[in-house]
């Protein structure tokens, strides 16, 4: 089994740092980690930066992912199979409320804990995820005319 594990642009050194030192060195694992991660694995294979994600994604079989909006719903679309670890040293908790909505639709698994990562892991093979359905935003056109009117004064 292929994983990956992605932090996106802010560094997230813990979660690397606990993957690199405790995950089992014969899975076939790679990171991506933050430009300006203090911290970059020892055991396995690293990126810091692609202009080719997507390919990425596609050739894993399990993504193990910050909270990320872009970045989760990119993999719920492409269906992949994730496991969800929320930054909780980012100041704000967005990341804590995206993956709590990933855990109550089970669109994937979400581990809390460092400790629980390997079992997650072997759980990720054959847990049964709910498909993530996207639902077209058609609200942009009103949005825009709201901020035009009020930053602008101009009515569409």
């Amino acid at each position: 089994m292929k994983i990956l594990i992605t932090v996106g642009t802010t560094p997230f050194d813990n979660l690397i740092r606990f993957c690199d030192e405790n995950l089992d060195p014969t899975l076939e694992i790679t990171m991506q980690v933050s430009n300006d991660a203090s911290y970059v694995p020892n055991r396995f294979d690293y990126f810091k930066f692609t202009n080719d994600i997507i390919s990425c994604y596609q050739n894993a079989d399990l993504v193990i992912t910050h909270a990320g909006a872009g970045t989760i719903f990119t993999l719920l679309e492409m269906r992949k199979r994730i496991i969800v670890f929320p930054n909780l040293d980012r100041d704000d908790s967005h990341q804590k409320d995206l993956a709590g909505i990933v855990s109550r639709k089970k669109w994937g698994l979400v581990c809390w804990h460092y400790q629980d990562l390997p079992e997650l892991i072997v759980r990720a093979i054959d847990f049964p995820i709910v498909p993530y359905e996207h639902q077209e935003f058609l609200g942009g056109p009103y949005i825009n005319n709201i901020v035009r009117k009020l930053y602008f004064g101009v009515n569409q």
